[in-house]
């Protein structure tokens, strides 16, 4: 995921002009460059213990649920490797990493265009327009991944950071959907830095 993130934030700076490297005002909060906050959220990433299956895409729009059988069901498996080759094999932590960021990175939200943002140089104002029920959802769906999953609210932060980075250049056709997605890597970036 880090080596990946590292090409594709090279690939968003040549599509963008956007410098990786100066700093930036998110929301009035001076935060470091794109770059350091990349590279700074490593360090709070989970360790990949173990593969088993999984399967390498699993947000909100490939998870269906079939009322009548009562059962949730799965499409659009993305399963590779680090050299590119087709697998059904994974970490896990991946898996909770995609589903995390369409519950608390509000993905779907950002896609859908919920959200108001002003760009000026390196300053974004951003807000996401969230729902009343979203920090009940979003604090059981924290407690769950803590107790089964061992993954602490900075883990989870750290790997939505590297995911929402990871997506910059592959936004380059709506250039404010881009930009929301950054103003979300550096809004998760200020939770991690703020969480004990």
């Amino acid at each position: 995921l880090i080596t990946k993130t590292n090409s594709r934030l090279e690939t968003f700076q040549e599509q963008t002009g956007i410098s990786l490297t100066n700093n930036w005002t998110f929301n009035g909060i001076a935060l470091p460059s794109i770059k350091e906050m990349h590279e700074a959220s490593t360090s709070y990433l989970p360790e990949n213990k173990q593969q088993t299956v999984t399967h390498g895409d699993f947000c909100f729009s490939n998870i269906l649920y079939d009322f009548r059988a009562q059962s949730v069901k799965v499409i659009d498996p993305r399963g590779l490797n680090n050299k590119g080759e087709l697998t059904t094999f994974g970490f896990t932590q991946y898996d909770i990493a995609k589903l995390a960021h369409s519950i608390l990175g509000k993905y779907d939200f950002i896609i859908a265009g919920y959200f108001d943002l002003k760009h000026h140089n390196n300053s974004i104002e951003f807000e996401l327009f969230e729902t009343e029920s979203d920090a009940a959802i979003c604090a059981l769906f924290q407690s769950i991944c803590q107790d089964k999953f061992d993954l602490t609210k900075q883990a989870l932060c750290a790997m939505q950071i590297q995911l929402f980075l990871s997506m910059l250049p592959l936004h380059s056709d709506k250039p404010n959907r881009q930009l929301a997605l950054l103003a979300n890597a550096m809004k998760l970036y200020t939770e991690l830095e703020k969480t004990p």
